[in-house]
């Protein structure tokens, strides 16, 4: 099937291109050169007023002053006839093969109206595509307007994805968050209990533990009380500890049956790194004995030019003085030795142990103080 081929009017070649315009009038079509018209013009023109375009051949009223009646450039023929009868009529006629000049600023009729698209300068297009295109221009703000629309579109279609995705994820995260905190706090709430459970035990405990304290000490205090405890007496390979012991009562003037005497032996030193001699500890059959030896000694000390020492036992050397106490635990041994240093320090001029608890008097006719513990010692004044 062939295809028809549109043909320009005004130079009868053959329109290769889509940048034509076509005559209301006659309906013929014509080329941008044929019809006097810029490409940059044909695009400023919009579909109505191609579609409303006439050719010079149809405006025209009245024959022109040219030998061509329009601008379309005439065929071979017609210059070939015009040349003929030219030539003939008048040699002076230039004929011209190409139509003349117009106007490029408007085209008249007789009466002086502008019809029909106006060729336009290079420097009034520029100044219609700067009217065009500015800031204020109807179309820049259409643009602008619509261009917003989209990028306000689509941020927000992408905001609006990455917020549920947010809220997705910290909806699941909060979750796991709740979730771990209502595990832990039930935890917390078992060990608390736990915790207070074992409080309340340790409280027992503990009162059970002083009560027992209490109970032992009291039971070594009886285990104690038939006693005695010789302090300062010089050890020696061949002593008699038991003839000893009998020089004491004969001395202070305490005399004790063989009978009442169930052993006499030296026990280990609490400080082992000290010089003085082991001590000699002495039971007897009744706490009675002991009291009475021991007030014996203390008698014999207040009243004897000296006290007792290692001379009134035959013991050959330095004078020493021999000590008799009562048979104290290490913790009533220890309790005693710091009420003494505090007393020194605070002015109590009396410390001493009686049935194995200790006391302080700061004067005589003062009432004694009993030390229980080291809390007691930190209160005296």
């Amino acid at each position: 099937m062939s295809t028809v081929q549109t043909k320009c009017a005004g130079c009868n070649n053959t329109i290769t291109t889509k940048q034509f315009l076509s005559c209301l009038q006659c309906h013929l079509k014509y080329d941008l050169e044929c019809a006097n018209m810029s490409e940059k013009l044909y695009y400023l023109m919009d579909k109505n007023r191609k579609a409303n375009w006439k050719c010079q051949a149809c405006k025209s009223r009245l024959p022109k002053t040219g030998n061509q009646d329009t601008p379309i450039k005439p065929s071979f023929s017609d210059i070939a006839s015009c040349e003929s009868d030219d030539t003939s009529d008048n040699q002076n006629v230039t004929i011209r093969s190409k139509p003349p000049k117009q106007d490029t600023h408007s085209m008249r009729n007789l009466d002086g109206t502008i019809e029909g698209p106006v060729p336009a300068t290079i420097e009034e297009i520029s100044q219609l595509l700067d009217r065009k295109l500015s800031s204020s221009s109807p179309i820049v703000c259409d643009l602008r307007s619509a261009l917003k629309a989209d990028l306000l579109a689509i941020i927000t279609a992408k905001l609006n994805a990455v917020t549920d995705q947010l809220k997705a994820e910290f909806t699941t995260t909060t979750d796991f968050i709740a979730a771990e905190q209502l595990d832990l706090k039930s935890e917390i709430g078992r060990k608390d209990k736990d915790i207070k459970e074992l409080q309340s035990k340790c409280s027992t405990l503990q009162k059970e533990i002083q009560t027992l304290n209490s109970r032992l000490s009291t039971m070594e205090k009886i285990s104690r009380d038939n006693n005695l405890e010789i302090h300062g007496v010089k050890e020696n390979k061949s002593e008699n500890l038991l003839q000893l012991f009998r020089t004491i009562c004969e001395t202070v003037k305490a005399p004790v049956a063989d009978s009442e005497i169930k052993s006499c032996r030296r026990v280990a030193k609490m400080d082992q790194a000290s010089n003085r001699p082991r001590s000699i500890l002495v039971t007897l059959s009744a706490p009675r004995l002991r009291e009475d030896v021991l007030r014996a000694v203390s008698r014999f000390n207040k009243t004897s030019s000296s006290k007792l020492n290692s001379r009134h036992l035959g013991i050959e050397g330095a004078t020493e003085n021999v000590y008799i106490s009562e048979h104290l635990s290490p913790e009533c041994k220890k309790l005693f030795k710091d009420a003494r240093k505090v007393g020194k320090d605070k002015g109590f001029r009396f410390v001493w142990v009686r049935r194995g608890s200790v006391f302080v008097r700061k004067d005589e006719g003062m009432s004694p103080i009993l030390i229980k513990s080291d809390e007691c010692l930190r209160k005296l004044q």
